[in-house]
C-alpha cells in the first residue's frame, strides 16, 4: 500500500454484520477516532448476500470501499489483482506477522505478501447442547468419539425426550454445508479434507458419501421445517430450549450468551463434533483494503488499530470470537472463547472452511452450495455424492 501523506478525511468501511456485530465494529471505529483525531470512518451495512456484487459494482464504477469486511483466504483471491491492496509493510512494521496465529495469516497471504487484515475466529465443528436435557436422557455429550455414535447419541435422545434431539439450519443452506464439512473431517480426517479443497474429491469419494450419509441419517433428528430456518432461527430455538443438540459455529454465541436464564456451565455446554476433537476448522472475517482509495495513510492507520492487541481485544470480546492474534487477553472473554483459544492452540490441525469461502474459490463455493441445496431437496445420496464430487473437483 503506497502511503499518502498524512491521513485526513474520512474513509468508508462496508461490513456485512448483524446488528449486534455492527455494533461491535462501531465500538472498535470509537476507539480509533478517539485516536486519531484526523479520520473518521463511515460503518456501512450491506447483507452478507450481496456484499460482494455491492463491493464488485463500486470497484467497476470507480467508487469503492476504502475497506470492506470479507471472508479472506481463496473467497478474496479473484480480487486480488483488480481491487486489493498489498499491506505486508504494514504487517512486518506493526508486529501482526509475529502474533497471528498460523491459519490467519495463512488466509490473508497470497504470493508470500499480506492482502487483509484478518479480525475473529470462529470454530465451525461444534457440538452444542441443552444440559438438563441431556442429564434426563442419561446422556454424556463427551462420550461419542465418532460420527456412528454421535448418531447413536441423537437416538438415545429422540427415545427419552420430546423436543427435537438436533437443532440444524438449512436455509441457504450454509448450515447443512458446515455440518457436512464438519463430518467430512470427521470420517476421512484433515488430509482428506485439504485434498477435497484443493480438487482432489474424486480421490476421497469413499469419505464425501460417508459424510453426506451421516448428514442423511442426522436430519431424521431435526424439526420438520429445518430447511426454512436461518441460524439466527436455530441459535433462538436452542436457547429457548426446543431442542437438546445444535450444530453451528461459534458466532452462535454472540445470541445465546445473553439469554436470561440460560447460562453457559450449568444450562448448556459444548465438546467438539465427535471424531473432529483434533482438530480445529474455523471461518473468520478481514478487512480487506482498496487499492483505490484515496487516503491510503487513514486505511493503513485504521487497519494498524484493527489489527492490534487493543483493537482485536474490543472486537472480538463484543461478538464472541476468538482473537486471530496470539497475545491477545482473553481473561475477561466468556468462558467459551477462552475454552475456544486454548483449544485452537492446542489442535493438531488448523483447517479453513470451505462452506465460508476460506477453503474453496468463489465459483466452486456456489457448485458446493447448490449441490448440498438440490441434496437436501432429493435426500438422494447416490446424486449428492456425485454432485458434491463434481463441485469440489
Amino acid at each position: 500500500m503506497q502511503r499518502s501523506a498524512s491521513a485526513s478525511g474520512r474513509i468508508e468501511v462496508v461490513q456485512h454484520f448483524c446488528e449486534e456485530d455492527s455494533e461491535a465494529l462501531n465500538l472498535v471505529i470509537e476507539a480509533f477516532e478517539h485516536r486519531h483525531g484526523g479520520v473518521s470512518v463511515e460503518n456501512t451495512g450491506v447483507h452478507i448476500s450481496q456484499l460482494r456484487l455491492h463491493v464488485k459494482n463500486r470497484v467497476l464504477q470507480q467508487d469503492p470501499p476504502d475497506v470492506w469486511v470479507e471472508w479472506p483466504g481463496a473467497n478474496i483471491e479473484p480480487s486480488l489483482s483488480t481491487a486489493v491492496a498489498d499491506v505486508t509493510d504494514l504487517w512486518t512494521e506493526t508486529g501482526m506477522d509475529s502474533q497471528f496465529v498460523a491459519e490467519a495469516k495463512r488466509n490473508a497471504r497470497f504470493d508470500g505478501r499480506y492482502r487483509c487484515v484478518p479480525i475473529d475466529i470462529y470454530r465451525v465443528n461444534n457440538v452444542f447442547y441443552n444440559a438438563g436435557y441431556l442429564e434426563e436422557a442419561g446422556v454424556d455429550p463427551t462420550r461419542p468419539s465418532s460420527p456412528s455414535a454421535f448418531l447413536e447419541m441423537l437416538d438415545a435422545l429422540d427415545e427419552a425426550l420430546d423436543v427435537a434431539p438436533l437443532i440444524l439450519f438449512g436455509r441457504d443452506p450454509f448450515g447443512a454445508c458446515q455440518f457436512w464439512e464438519s463430518l467430512l473431517v470427521a470420517h476421512g480426517g484433515p488430509r482428506a479434507y485439504r485434498d477435497v479443497t484443493a480438487g482432489d474429491a474424486a480421490d476421497h469419494r469413499d469419505a464425501v458419501r460417508a459424510a453426506l450419509e451421516t448428514l442423511d441419517a442426522a436430519l431424521a433428528y431435526t424439526p420438520e421445517d429445518m430447511e426454512f430456518l436461518t441460524s439466527a432461527d436455530a441459535d433462538g430455538r436452542f436457547a429457548r430450549r426446543e431442542g437438546a443438540v445444535h450444530v453451528n459455529g461459534l458466532w452462535a454465541l454472540g445470541r445465546m450468551a445473553g439469554v436470561e436464564g440460560f447460562e453457559y456451565g450449568p444450562d448448556w455446554g459444548h465438546v467438539p463434533l465427535p471424531g473432529t476433537g483434533d482438530t480445529f476448522l474455523l471461518s473468520m472475517n478481514a478487512l480487506v483494503p482498496s487499492s483505490q482509495s484515496a487516503d491510503d495513510e487513514g486505511v493503513r492507520e485504521f487497519l494498524a488499530f484493527a489489527g492490534s492487541v487493543e483493537g482485536l481485544a474490543t472486537f472480538d470480546a463484543a461478538v464472541g470470537g476468538v482473537p486471530p492474534r496470539a497475545d491477545v487477553p482473553v481473561e475477561d472473554f466468556h468462558p467459551l472463547i477462552r475454552e475456544q483459544k486454548r483449544a485452537l492452540n492446542r489442535a493438531d490441525t488448523q483447517l479453513s472452511s470451505m462452506t465460508h469461502g476460506l477453503g474453496i474459490s468463489p465459483e466452486k463455493l456456489v457448485g458446493f452450495k447448490s449441490a448440498v441445496a438440490t441434496y437436501l431437496r432429493d435426500r438422494d445420496v447416490d446424486a449428492g455424492t456425485e454432485a458434491l464430487v463434481e463441485a469440489l473437483s
